[in-house]
């Protein structure tokens, strides 16, 4: 019996493990995804500036991290 909970406890340590991985894989594609997506605010962001500018129109709208920190506070 003594054989059977090492190998138990061996399959339970390396289940452990890979969960562990798996969770600091998931955070790292979160913190990726997360970035494209501030990436792409910021890139809308501008193309409707450019736009305004190019127009000759008033562009009055706060970048992305301004509404970002507004709707935090509010």
């Amino acid at each position: 019996m003594v054989i059977f909970g090492g190998i138990v406890e061996r399959y339970q340590n390396r289940l452990r493990q890979r969960e562990a991985e798996g969770e600091a894989r998931g955070e790292a594609r979160g913190e990726v995804q997360g970035a494209a997506r501030e990436r792409k605010k910021w890139e809308d962001w501008n193309q409707r500036r450019m736009e305004a500018k190019a127009n000759g129109e008033l562009f009055d709208e706060p970048p992305p991290s301004a509404l970002h920190q507004e709707k935090a506070d509010g």
